[in-house]
């Protein structure tokens, strides 16, 4: 068994802090899309996998203000509410799907004793992982309880190295779409491996 880089970015509803309704976001708001870019610990690509979730009309009304907007300027919610149509195209059936799609390119299930298996990583993957906890429990669990989040090293650079972020960020778009968001992440890691690590 090996370690493998799971790299994620979930869309959703809003941000997963208290409501004004005292519901938990991460509990309460829906979750639109996931992408997942699996690497070696090299950072070399080994699988990607996208799904946009199907969300009823009422999940869909819990959405913010903000991220409606933001998700009908991207078509994400279009597509949401196409993806009705496609059987199986819930959020546990995405969940199942994801388990098997890992499962069938190698990554195991993190083993804590052989230190191996699947690390959740991305750039604030606190947020994403708090929405996969409450909503999405087995794939949650399937990965290390640690993650690396990319975001930490890019604010230890910016307090002792500015410019090692500057160059590490330079490329960044900041779409919110969650595979071009993901891939913006990888090469931003990219920089900070061969600095730190060559």
């Amino acid at each position: 068994m090996e370690n493998h880089l799971i790299f994620i970015d979930l869309e959703t509803g809003g941000l997963n802090g208290r409501l004004l309704n005292g519901e938990l976001g991460s509990e309460y708001l829906p979750i639109f899309e996931v992408a997942v870019i699996v690497t070696d610990t090299e950072l070399n690509e080994v699988g990607t996998f996208h799904y946009v979730i199907s969300q009823n009309d009422d999940m869909l009304n819990r959405c913010d203000h903000y991220a409606r907007d933001m998700h009908e300027k991207t078509g994400l919610l279009q597509r949401v509410i196409d993806q009705r149509k496609i059987v199986n195209s819930d959020l546990s059936s995405i969940e199942d799907k994801l388990i098997t799609d890992l499962s069938s390119i190698g990554v195991q299930q993190y083993n804590r004793k052989a230190k191996s298996g699947g690390i959740v990583c991305g750039s604030s993957v606190s947020f994403d992982r708090s929405f996969m906890m409450a909503q999405t429990p087995k794939l949650n669990d399937y990965f290390h309880y640690r993650q690396i989040d990319v975001s930490s090293l890019a604010l230890v650079c910016r307090m002792w190295k500015p410019e090692l972020e500057e160059q590490a960020i330079a490329h960044k778009k900041l779409e919110h779409k969650a595979l071009p968001d993901i891939r913006e992440t990888i090469a931003e890691l990219r920089v900070y491996k061969e600095f730190l690590f060559k």
